[in-house]
C-alpha cells in the first residue's frame, strides 16, 4: 500500500472501528465519520482517494452521500456498504454512480480487494485526464504542403492514403 487516504463513513460504532482497523492495518490512511453529515463535512477531494459509506444512516443516508460526493468530485470512487443487501438498493447505488456495492457482513479480504480496485480505477482516470490535457495542449494543426507533410496529416485532412501530388477532382 502506498498510504492512500480513504474516508470511511459508518454510523455503527463497532462496524466503523472494525473497518478503520482493517483498512489501517492494510496500510491506508483512513478518516472515519459517524454519519453522512459528518462524512460530507470531512470529505476532501484532494485528500480522499476513495470514500466508503454505509447506506442506512440517520439524517444523511449513504445514497445522498454518494450523490453529493459524485457532484463535488466525479472522479472519486465511492463504495457503498450495507447490511440491507436488497437488489433494488444495489441497483439504485450503481445508477447513482457507486463504484461497487458490498453487503455486510463482508470479509476483510473482499473489502481490501474492492478498495484496491477502486484506487486503481481512480489512478487510471487521473492518468487519462492528464494525458487528455497534455494532448489538448500540444495538438496543433499541421501546416505545410510537401509530400512528407501530406503523409503525416491524419485521415480526412488530406493525410495518409492520399498520394503525394494527387489532384483533387
Amino acid at each position: 500500500m502506498s498510504g492512500e487516504a480513504l474516508l470511511f463513513i459508518e454510523d455503527d460504532d463497532s462496524g466503523r472501528e472494525l473497518g478503520l482497523f482493517n483498512l489501517r492495518k492494510a496500510g491506508y490512511a483512513v478518516d472515519g465519520a459517524r454519519d453522512g453529515a459528518e462524512g460530507l463535512r470531512r470529505f476532501d477531494p484532494e485528500r480522499h482517494a476513495v470514500v466508503i459509506t454505509d447506506v442506512k444512516m440517520p439524517n444523511v443516508g449513504g445514497l445522498e452521500v454518494l450523490r453529493e460526493i459524485r457532484a463535488r468530485s466525479p472522479e472519486t470512487p465511492v463504495l457503498v456498504i450495507t447490511a440491507y443487501g436488497d437488489v433494488d438498493l444495489a441497483v439504485a447505488a450503481m445508477k447513482a454512480g457507486a463504484f461497487d456495492f458490498i453487503g455486510k457482513p463482508f470479509h476483510r479480504e473482499h473489502l481490501l480487494l474492492t478498495v484496491a480496485k477502486a484506487l486503481e480505477r481512480g489512478r487510471m482516470r487521473a492518468e487519462l485526464l492528464r494525458l487528455q490535457r497534455q494532448v489538448a495542449g500540444i495538438e496543433r494543426p499541421i501546416v505545410g504542403h510537401s509530400p512528407a507533410m501530406a503523409r503525416a496529416r491524419p485521415r480526412g485532412s488530406g493525410g495518409p492514403g492520399r498520394r503525394a501530388g494527387a489532384r483533387d477532382r
